[in-house]
């Protein structure tokens, strides 16, 4: 995820309902407008290589489509599971994809939990109207949870459909495109079942990895010193990002063991809601001086920092294990695979612990 956009990936959980008859966790409703939105983006998809040809695609958008097969192509290079996702392009009448909620209490880490068909429990729920999101969030609010809503652009259906790219994703720098690639690729090839934070965290460590690699190998290709500096920028701010999102990682880390050691403390709700207001300011002022127009942690929020929590875990575990394999995404995909393998053969192992006995 990128925090400084207040924008995150994969809302898988609006499809679960398409995949399964079960009503269980999926109102009516809810169902049919994923249907009719999955129906309308099945529907509605270009083909990138049409809209290359077109003559009436404007150059801006000719450009961040080449960038997309590139580095989709990149990807299957890699060996990620690709399929026909990323050959085609939907045009959205909306700036926002959809909408993300998450819940929590506001003296403890503890989530509200969606559970859905196939995939299991989901620590947040998605949403493609704003309206009806606002809505069980006030409803949350009045039970006495902490809410965070925010939208998202980009979606992965985990190999169940030819994911196409959005324009919403588009309008994103050409980092952001790249990297969204990447994510969602690595999600249709690795989901191992309640275990979204292992999930997130991996995907989002491998997007922000090997990004840079794509840029560095898109250099070579430059047969102008127009393309060279373009593609130059781009390396260096896919270098950038990487980096701030390992150190609001470390950051992230401290904070959660602070607070989740004052939850469990002994002392009264109102010392704990206040005390955590101190912690946060403390732990957070370096990030803040470090990236002073970054635009996540704000304020304390426990739904936010569980949020950030799913797609930050141990990003320097997942850093020492791509380092101690040569940097190279393909060898870090196979045993990321393995860990998938053996948590699914077992399913009492923790995939976190398994990628620590990778670091030995």
């Amino acid at each position: 995820m990128d925090p400084g956009r207040l924008h995150i990936f994969c809302p898988r959980m609006l499809f679960v309902c398409l995949l399964s008859f079960s009503i269980i966790a999926c109102s009516p409703g809810y169902v049919l407008r994923a249907a009719v939105e999955e129906g309308r983006i099945l529907a509605g998809r270009e083909k990138i290589e049409d809209l290359l040809r077109a003559k009436s695609t404007p150059e801006e958008i000719r450009e961040k489509l080449q960038l997309v097969l590139s580095a989709r192509n990149y990807a299957e290079d890699l060996g990620l599971n690709m399929g026909d996702s990323f050959t085609r392009y939907y045009q959205l009448d909306r700036d926002v994809f959809a909408w993300v909620l998450m819940a929590s209490k506001k003296d403890s880490f503890t989530l509200v939990h969606w559970w859905y068909p196939i995939v299991g429990s989901f620590p947040y729920k998605g949403y493609f109207s704003k309206e009806s999101a606002e809505e069980l969030a006030k409803e949350l609010e009045l039970e006495g949870y902490e809410t965070w809503l925010r939208g998202t652009d980009a979606i992965s259906t985990l190999g169940w459909f030819n994911d196409p790219v959005m324009s919403t994703t588009l309008s994103r720098e050409p980092v952001s495109i790249v990297n969204t690639v990447f994510h969602e690729s690595f999600h249709s090839t690795v989901w191992i079942k309640n275990h979204t934070a292992f999930n997130e965290s991996a995907a989002n460590f491998f997007g922000y990895a090997t990004s840079p690699i794509f840029f560095e190998r898109q250099k070579a290709l430059c047969t102008s010193d127009l393309c060279l500096a373009a593609v130059e920028k781009q390396l260096q701010e896919s270098l950038y990002v990487f980096q701030r999102e390992l150190v609001i990682g470390d950051i992230l880390s401290s904070l959660y063991d602070k607070l989740d050691k004052l939850y469990s403390s002994s002392k009264a709700k109102e010392s704990v809601l206040e005390e955590r207001v101190q912690i946060f300011k403390e732990e957070t002022e370096a990030l803040h001086n470090l990236y002073p127009n970054i635009k996540v942690l704000q304020s304390v929020n426990n739904a936010e920092l569980m949020q950030l929590k799913l797609y930050l875990s141990k990003l320097r575990d997942f850093e020492q294990l791509f380092n101690k394999n040569g940097r190279d995404p393909s060898r870090f995909i196979a045993i990321i695979r393995d860990i998938q393998v053996k948590s699914e053969k077992d399913s009492t192992l923790d995939p976190f612990s398994l990628l620590e006995e990778k670091l030995k």
